[in-house]
């Protein structure tokens, strides 16, 4: 549209009340204003902040030196209202582009190394105040409103070492933040500084409390080679990661405690979830017997306390120095929206804690009453408890967003957010193979520790839902699984740690007789809720598999209960697969057979038996069991602990076994080539047992049975005599002895009324003398018992 624009130009107005207070609203944090200059003083390159809250009476000494007067005064920091807060910093001296930024509301700090970008955190302070006052070096501003403009006023101040903030409240008269709370934001606050190594909260001069922050000695940690430094087609490459420790002391003065805290104390539902089940264990359980004791409003125990309580926390954090090349694009469009050039290089950290540690710093310790641990809260180092997981990200301070695991992260963006999960696998496997190169290689009670820290570590990085953006969280745990396609995954087992691609999920078929199999540790199973069920594919714990019973055969030798337990498992297996039994059967010749072994329980004759030299088994189902122990038990036959639970039929069909009859075993017992420890013909009494249960056997074996008995006995020297062993036809019963000269049964132990006689009878043992021999010998004057004489006639 065509149109003359020949008027005189006019200015926009702006607001600037309202632009200021929409600015505020992206800050919607307590103690704001403290994060945001805090920050600005790292970046300034402080080593120490000082936050002063100052009634209207009081009157700040002139030249001011920084020193906290500590008069020890008797003061309800819960009543008293406090006119300004002045907040100061040791750090470099405010520049004229430094002043000349403080006035523009959109004007970053363009230093890529420096965390501000927008240039809004400085107006944080309009939360506080309506007039700010900036003194630096011997220049000082104060910024007003008028109406609903902004103004600013330089002037000349004296110099000192300080730069100063100070903010006359909004309303005349404010009520101070509890300086236990801010303590304990604070310790946060100075978690990834640079520079701010301590931060004193004073009142009138008089020091409430003070933050000290120390980092000890940094240790380059060894990145795996197969880890990717970075995600496919991504801009930012790790360098190198550095583990450094650093410790936070809180000095907190009684009169700060004195406040108290705004923080409702946690420990009252955790107590009721976490109390014991057993009622005599119950604050009542011995109610009515003790006097009821006169009734006191609740609220916290009076105690004495030293001037000043000291807290100290311990923890690691990790280093990573990243690299950063991003596209010529992506760097036109993040100069656009932060006003600088994205950093080249920059350091991505992260904070995590010890079991021991963070146990430390949960605990209530001494402190106040029920104020609990200055490092634990909503705002704190630590979380409460289980709920929530804590853990925030960091741009340069903690902002809202969780990151879903129990670290802390620097900076985040989408490529950011990979170099952070990198970083976490990298904590995570540095804190498992730790456990596992202390890890017993017996039994010892030194497990159990190592086994809480394992689980501690696990359930750090079992990663929740990250509010207020789900995606953050899904990055983080994305990168953390995949930053690595071949490295193991740790995880707890009952072994210890191992890759969780070995570890099978827990199964009672095969836990009696799978030991050197690693299986998930039982606070881990079921998995909801753990880290497990987050595993992606390749990363799975997976149940048992034929490969693992191979494995376990293949690499040991089993116990005999072990082996009972094994053939069970593969009897039932038989059993259920009907339809695949020839592929079982050829399983079981080809596969398990050959590998499977396993040491005798006999206490008289151990030995290793090889399950593939074993052909019969000792039927229990049999009317007349015959052996009763394994101590004559043919090498070819499994032991008798077996026999007691095995189904015949199934160690027919399914083991290809046959059952061991009594003319196996007597052919197998005079046979040449028998077990020199089963020799029956050098140990009497054993030779004497085997007729004792032959003789008791006896007349229940079919007649085709007794013959094979009788043909393999009958030519073997069984029988013991007088003059040694002779075979049955060979020998005599003593009263065919007329002679004193025949070979006559003698048993190691006398006999009575012997159930031998029979068994001795059917092998031919002679109970007469032929009447030719008895004339040869009467003829030939051999002497001769008369008795027995007249008995034979």
């Amino acid at each position: 549209m065509n149109a003359d624009y020949g008027g005189q130009s006019t200015e926009v107005t702006v607001n600037q009340r309202s632009l200021v207070e929409k600015v505020l609203s992206r800050y919607p944090e307590e103690f704001t204003v403290f994060r945001e200059l805090v920050q600005n003083a790292d970046d300034a390159g402080a080593g120490n902040v000082q936050i002063e809250f100052n009634t209207k009476d009081y009157t700040r000494p002139i030249p001011y030196s920084g020193d906290e007067a500590t008069d020890g005064r008797n003061i309800d920091l819960n009543k008293v209202k406090v006119f300004k807060w002045v907040v100061s910093n040791d750090g470099d001296k405010l520049q004229q582009n430094d002043w000349d930024r403080l006035t523009n509301i959109a004007a970053g700090n363009p230093d890529d190394q420096k965390i501000g970008a927008f240039g809004v955190g400085f107006f944080s302070v309009f939360s506080v105040t309506e007039g700010p006052v900036i003194s630096s070096g011997d220049r000082s501003m104060r910024m007003y409103y008028n109406q609903d403009q902004l103004m600013v006023q330089h002037g000349k101040c004296k110099a000192t070492k300080w730069t100063m903030i100070e903010m006359e409240v909004k309303a005349e008269q404010l009520l101070m933040p509890k300086p236990f709370d801010l303590s304990r934001f604070l310790c946060t606050a100075v978690t990834f500084l640079a520079k701010v190594k301590k931060i004193a909260i004073l009142f009138n001069g008089q020091r409430l409390s003070e933050i000290i922050k120390s980092r000890g000695e940094a240790k380059v940690i060894d990145l795996p080679k197969d880890l990717k430094t970075k995600r496919d087609a991504g801009f930012m490459h790790v360098e190198s990661v550095q583990m450094i420790p650093q410790e936070v002391r809180v000095n907190l003065t009684k009169l700060a405690y004195s406040a108290g805290s705004k923080r409702p104390p946690a420990s009252s539902k955790a107590v009721a979830e976490e109390q014991d089940a057993n009622p005599a264990k119950g604050p009542g359980f011995f109610e009515g017997l003790r006097k009821k004791s006169e009734s006191h409003p609740a609220g916290p125990t009076p105690r004495t306390l030293p001037h000043t309580n000291t807290s100290v926390v311990k923890y690691a954090i990790y280093s990573a120095q990243v690299s950063s090349a991003p596209p010529e694009d992506m760097v036109s469009g993040l100069k656009a929206a932060t006003k600088k050039m994205p950093p080249t290089s920059f350091r991505c950290e992260a904070v995590h804690f010890s079991m021991e540690e963070h146990r430390r710093a949960m605990e209530n310790s001494n402190e106040e009453a029920s104020i609990g641990s200055v490092f634990r809260g909503v705002q704190a180092l630590c979380g409460e408890g289980d709920s929530g997981h804590g853990s925030r990200l960091f741009i340069g301070q903690s902002t809202l967003q969780t990151s879903g695991s129990a670290i802390h992260l620097s900076e985040w963006n989408d490529e950011l957010l990979c170099i952070g999960g990198l970083l976490m696998r990298v904590i995570y496997d540095t804190a498992m193979n730790d456990i596992q190169s202390r890890w017993p290689k017996s039994s010892s009670l030194l497990k159990n520790p190592l086994r809480d820290e394992a689980l501690y570590s696990m359930k750090c990085f079992t990663f929740v839902k990250s509010t207020p953006d789900s995606k953050v969280g899904e990055l983080l745990q994305d990168a953390f699984f995949k930053c690595s396609a071949s490295q193991p995954f740790p995880i707890l087992s009952n072994l210890g740690i191992r890759d969780s691609k070995d570890v099978r999920e827990p199964h009672a078929d095969f836990q009696p007789f799978i030991k050197e199999g690693p299986i998930l540790d039982n606070a881990l199973w079921s998995v909801k809720s753990t880290i497990i069920e987050q595993l992606p594919k390749e990363y799975r714990v997976t149940a048992y598999r034929f490969r693992d019973v191979h494995d376990e055969l293949k690499r040991r030798i089993f116990t005999e209960q072990e082996m009972v337990a094994f053939i069970r498992w593969w009897l039932n297996m038989y059993e259920i697969s009907a339809n695949q039994r020839t592929e079982l059967d050829a399983i079981w010749r080809k596969e398990l057979l050959p590998c499977a072994k396993f040491h005798s329980s006999s206490q008289t004759s151990p030995r290793v038996i090889e399950l593939s030299t074993i052909e019969k088994f000792v039927d229990p189902t049999l009317g007349s069991l015959f052996l009763q122990d394994d101590n004559l038990l043919p090498r070819n036959t499994i032991p008798l602990s077996f026999t007691k639970m095995l189904n015949a039929n199934q160690a027919i069909t399914t083991l290809g076994w046959e059952r061991l009859v009594i003319v196996d075993w007597i052919s197998y017992l005079v046979s040449p080539g028998v077990d020199p420890s089963q020799d029956i013909f050098k140990v009497p009494a054993l030779l004497e047992d085997v007729f004792a249960r032959l003789g008791n056997a006896w007349s229940s074996i079919n007649a085709t049975d007794k013959q094979r008995i009788i043909a393999h006995m009958r030519s073997v020297p069984c029988i013991p005599t007088n003059k040694g062993y002779r075979s049955p036809p060979d020998a005599y019963f003593p009263e065919a002895d007329l002679f004193n000269e025949l070979p006559v049964v003698r048993w190691h132990i006398p006999q009575e009324d012997s159930a031998y006689d029979v068994v001795l009878d059917a092998l031919g043992v002679k109970r007469y003398l032929e009447w030719d021999e008895v004339q040869n010998r009467l003829v030939s004057d051999t002497e001769c018992s008369m008795m027995r004489l007249v008995a034979y006639l």
